[in-house]
């Protein structure tokens, strides 16, 4: 009996030194903008749609328990600076988001080129130093929907199917 509480007590005190810290990874996340180009821009459908797509992305991150952050006051001025200002500049959204303390930044926006299509798209950038250019946005994505399918639940699909791949690429990031 006492050589089992020595074995138990060893077994707990190793695991205790040696576990990994869980700490969710900090996403600081950027409202969706929409970038409608199209003759009749910015109607009431699609801000709704960009909306519903920035709303079920981050269920989907929440949900694979991710730490989703609000924009520090420093991000939320650099994306005032423009429609796109920022999703251009990813290099810019990391280097912020690194001082305010996120490990990734997610950005999206719905860019509706005309009438016929719309693409909700989203980039994640990762705010470490040093990074090169494809190694500072590992996740850049789009789907594709048509324009005059304003159903809710293929927007659904669509947001599902982005946070989706997000979570996906995040994932295989992390077990490096």
């Amino acid at each position: 009996m006492y050589r089992l509480a020595i074995l138990l007590f060893g077994l707990f005190i190793s695991s205790a030194l040696f576990a990994a810290p869980n700490q969710a990874t900090k996403i600081m996340v950027i409202n969706f903008e929409l970038r409608d180009v199209s003759p009749l821009p910015n109607t009431q459908q699609e801000i709704e749609r960009t909306e519903h797509i920035d709303t079920v992305i981050r269920n989907t991150l929440e949900s694979a328990g991710y730490t989703l952050m609000q924009p520090c006051e420093e991000l939320v001025k650099a994306s005032q600076q423009g429609l796109g200002y920022l999703f251009d500049r990813p290099e810019v959204a990391g280097k912020i988001g690194r001082e305010c303390g996120a490990d990734y930044v997610l950005m999206g926006q719905t860019w509706k080129p005309s009438f016929l299509f719309v693409f909700p798209q989203v980039q994640v950038v990762d705010t470490r130093e040093g990074l090169t250019r494809e190694q500072l946005v590992p996740v850049s994505r789009s789907v594709q929907l048509e324009a005059s399918t304003l159903d809710r639940n293929v927007t659904e699909a669509a947001g599902k199917k982005l946070g989706g791949q997000i979570v996906d690429r995040l994932k295989r990031l992390e077990s490096r």
